[in-house]
């Protein structure tokens, strides 16, 4: 069976109220809320029916500008990216062109076809890094923390591996 914050976001998904969700699941509504918030599941339209029965009385467009802006942006294209430079489905040419800045780029390269694992993933941290990719989709990623990828980095700009 299905956990219960799974249904909850397929139900919201579907666009039903939290009452809604409350009614069926005989979940408590904050807690319902909490998973939503948890599982970025922000609709304007859903979300504007909760705001206003708190007193919001600012409309859906207004909202929806202002959720655009605090999501982060979209992760599946950064994890492809990296996903495809790990599996080597990019050419090292192709990674040449997208990131020209990037000094002793075939040493890193190299790190990526024949080290080991951890090698590998310091250099695809630096590499992500310079292509502009957000730490916290980098980090998500390899499973690492922020401060390991900033050690990943300085390393890097030090000289080392």
């Amino acid at each position: 069976m299905r956990d219960v914050s799974t249904i909850n976001k397929e139900m919201s998904k579907r666009g039903m109220s939290i009452r809604q969700i409350a009614a069926i699941t005989g979940q408590d509504r904050k807690t319902i809320r909490a998973d939503r918030l948890r599982a970025r599941v922000w609709r304007p339209s859903l979300l504007l029916r909760d705001l206003k029965a708190q007193g919001y009385r600012g409309g859906i467009t207004i909202l929806a500008d202002y959720l655009r802006q605090q999501q982060p942006a979209a992760q599946p294209d950064t994890f492809q990216w990296m996903l495809a430079v790990l599996q080597g489905a990019i050419s090292h040419v192709d990674i040449a062109c997208q990131l020209p800045d990037v000094t002793e780029r075939e040493r890193l390269l190299t790190y990526l076809r024949e080290g080991r694992r951890s090698v590998r993933n310091r250099a695809l941290a630096v590499l992500a890094r310079s292509r502009g990719i957000p730490m916290a989709h980098v980090c998500a990623f390899l499973h690492i923390g922020q401060k390991t990828l900033i050690r990943y980095c300085q390393l890097y700009r030090n000289g080392g591996s």
